[in-house]
C-alpha cells in the first residue's frame, strides 16, 4: 500500500489477522508487509495492528508515512481474548502534527466491543452460526496478545499534539523491547506507560509542555522518555 492520501472515520490503515477462537483455528498471521508514502488527516490512526490479531503479525515495514489532524498515531490495541504474536515491526520516516494520542498502545481495548456475549432473550441454539463463532470461549492462558520488537526511527511528533504516550499492556505479558531511535517528540504532556519492559531510546529527545516526565507503572528497564527543560 503505497501514494495515497486517506481521510477515513475510523483507523487509516489497519493490519488485522483473525479473531479470537475462530481466528486462532484459521491461524493465518499476517506478515511481509510493506506500507508507504501514505499521508492520513481525518481518522483514528495513521497506522493501527490489531484489534483483531489472532492470527499475528510479524514482518511489518512502514515507511515515509506523515499524520496531520489524524486522532492518533502509530496504535497497536487488542483484547484478553485475542491472542495472537505482533513482533519484528519496522516504522521509519514518520511525521506525526496536531494529533492528540501520539503513541497508543492498549492491549485491552474497548471491552464492549471486544468481548462478546449472547443478549438476554435469544437462545445459544436457534441463533445462526456465525453468532456461535463470535461466542467461542478463548481459555485464558491463550488469550493475552505478545507484542514485542517494534522499532520507531526518524519520527517527530509537533504541532498541537495533546499526550505522547498512552500505553497499557498486560500485567502477565508486558510490552517488551521498544526501540525509538531519531525521534523527536514535543507534545503537551507525556502522559503514561504501563506494564512494559526493556524500551530504549536512540538519540532521541521528548519535551513536554508541562515539562513532566511519563508516568511509569510497573515498568523495568525503561529509558526515562524525558528530555528535562
Amino acid at each position: 500500500m503505497q501514494n495515497n492520501v486517506v481521510s477515513a472515520k475510523d483507523d487509516n490503515f489497519c493490519i488485522k489477522s483473525g479473531r479470537d477462537a475462530d481466528g486462532m483455528r484459521v491461524n493465518r498471521p499476517s506478515e511481509y508487509i510493506v506500507i508507504r508514502n501514505n499521508t492520513t488527516l481525518e481518522g483514528a490512526a495513521l497506522i493501527a495492528f490489531g484489534s483483531e490479531v489472532a492470527g499475528g503479525i510479524n514482518h511489518v515495514y512502514v515507511q515515509n508515512m506523515k499524520a496531520d489532524g489524524t486522532s492518533r498515531g502509530i496504535r497497536f490495541k487488542s483484547a484478553r481474548t485475542r491472542g495472537g504474536l505482533i513482533e519484528n515491526i519496522l516504522m521509519e520516516d514518520i511525521e506525526i502534527k496536531n494529533t492528540p494520542f501520539a503513541f497508543e498502545f492498549t492491549l485491552d481495548w474497548n471491552p464492549e466491543y471486544s468481548y462478546t456475549s449472547l443478549p438476554d432473550g435469544f437462545d445459544y441454539e436457534s441463533v445462526p452460526e456465525h453468532w456461535r463463532t463470535l461466542l467461542q470461549e478463548v481459555p485464558e492462558e491463550k488469550g493475552l496478545t505478545k507484542l514485542r520488537n517494534v522499532t520507531i526511527r526518524n519520527a517527530t511528533v509537533s504541532g498541537d499534539s495533546w499526550k505522547a504516550f498512552y500505553v497499557e499492556g498486560f500485567e502477565e505479558m508486558p510490552i517488551e523491547n521498544f526501540i525509538f531511535e531519531n525521534v523527536m517528540v514535543r507534545t503537551q504532556t507525556a502522559g503514561e506507560i504501563l506494564n512494559a519492559n526493556s524500551w530504549r531510546t536512540i538519540n532521541s529527545q521528548f519535551f513536554y509542555d508541562d515539562n513532566e516526565a511519563p508516568e511509569m507503572i510497573n515498568t523495568t528497564n525503561m529509558d526515562s522518555f524525558f528530555t528535562p527543560q
